[in-house]
């Protein structure tokens, strides 16, 4: 987890202005990136681009960003992980690009500079917030994973200026904002339980979509605003109901276990301590099985958090599928004063208000585990996937129940 943050100005700005004001945004989001920091204006001065680094693979200088690709045409900051980065790179490679590093940062910056932006994203399997800066055409793209996985907010401010940032807070910052909560969006939270995109919390500031893009340009009098998807879910479901195969359900289960064992796998890169968070359900014990079996020379770290006062304390599912795993595993004793201390805590944790009850122990867990390792993977939406609800279980029964209505 790494924090993106710009300003782009239809006006020439100081650079050493331009750079505070880019440090400033960007040490708001130090809790995403405590690795480092970079800032760069590009040439024209009417860009500035700032990032805070969580080093996850290359933590070497070669790593840092902003990043400029060797052409010096566009300049990167990205919060993500493309996880077929390497077979990106040999396909550079083979053409004649070189690098300076390994990171997957690198990887991507070249990449769009061969083959354009979208192309380039087309090509990418991973999780992302980007922005990048063209210097031919002086536009600024931002773009957001297929789903959303990284968050990515902008705001305008007057015709001349625009702004972008991993979180809220950072836009916060800039002189003569003066952010209100949006009625509309107060309702949705009540209604869905948390603000759904475009919307945020806060009137005048966006979201940008899951799969969406959108370029900035500027010319001497004004900042204009063109934003579309470059993924569709929709449309990605349509071509796969229209290209249904005749698999049996055997042959199915094996493809799905083939192609969730890849995305474990795949995940897995990292120059620094890597586990898991086993909570004993479907979701965790299925990538927690399919991470220590894609690296059997090394044991997986599993970490699981007990908080009996809560009524919340799967510590024994945990437990029990650790040992059949073979996993070394720990149990997070947490109290029911851990849990009220964090409360005033939450507002600054989450930035934007929602209201999952899990994020107390989820929180508290991503602590204990942070004083030991840097990634943790997790299993949240599996269990939409794969009917670990009770819900799910009563659905169908309901269902026949209802059509006799």
């Amino acid at each position: 987890m790494c924090g993106i943050a710009g300003v782009v100005s239809a006006t020439e700005m100081d650079p050493a202005q331009a750079i505070a004001l880019a440090s400033t945004m960007a040490d708001t989001l130090i809790h995403r990136g405590p690795d480092g920091s970079g800032t760069e204006v590009d040439p024209s001065s009417r860009t500035v681009l700032a990032q805070r680094r969580l080093a996850i693979i290359d933590l070497s200088p070669a790593g840092r960003q902003p990043m400029i690709s060797r052409s010096g045409r566009w300049t990167l900051v990205f919060n993500g992980e493309i996880y077929n980065h390497r077979v990106i790179r040999s396909e550079l490679e083979s053409v004649g690009i070189s690098f300076r590093g390994h990171s997957d940062t690198e990887t991507l910056v070249e990449a769009i500079d061969r083959w354009g932006l979208e192309p380039a994203l087309e090509r990418t399997n991973g999780m992302f917030a980007i922005a990048a800066w063209d210097r031919d055409r002086r536009i600024l793209v931002l773009a957001r994973d297929r789903l959303g996985e990284k968050p990515l907010y902008w705001m305008r401010q007057g015709t001349d200026h625009f702004a972008f940032a991993s979180e809220l807070r950072a836009l916060r910052v800039l002189p003569g904002v003066d952010l209100q909560i949006d009625p509309a969006a107060a309702t949705a939270l009540l209604h869905w339980s948390f603000v759904p995109h475009p919307g945020t919390i806060y009137s005048g500031v966006h979201q940008l979509p899951p799969g969406g893009l959108l370029e900035v340009s500027i010319s001497d009098v004004d900042v204009t605003v063109m934003e579309r998807s470059w993924w569709s879910l929709g449309d990605t479901l349509d071509a796969a109901i229209n290209d249904r195969s005749t698999l049996t359900l055997d042959e199915g289960a094996e493809q799905l276990e083939t192609l969730l064992a890849d995305a474990v796998a795949m995940r897995l890169e990292s120059d620094v301590p890597l586990g898991a968070f086993l909570s004993g359900g479907i979701d965790s014990s299925l990538i927690s099985a399919l991470a220590q079996r894609a690296q059997p020379d090394r044991t997986l770290r599993t970490f699981t958090v007990s908080m009996p006062e809560l009524g919340f304390d799967e510590s024994l599912h945990a437990a029990t599928v650790a040992r059949h795993l073979g996993t070394d595993h720990q149990t997070v004793d947490l109290s029911l004063a851990d849990a009220f201390d964090l409360i005033p805590q939450l507002p600054a944790i989450w930035d934007e208000p929602f209201a999952d009850p899990s994020m107390l122990p989820t929180a508290l867990l991503c602590r204990a585990a942070r004083q030991q390792l840097t990634v943790c993977l997790g299993g949240d939406g599996g269990d939409e996937l794969f009917a670990g609800y009770n819900r799910h279980v009563f659905g169908a029964s309901m269902s026949r129940r209802a059509a006799h209505l």
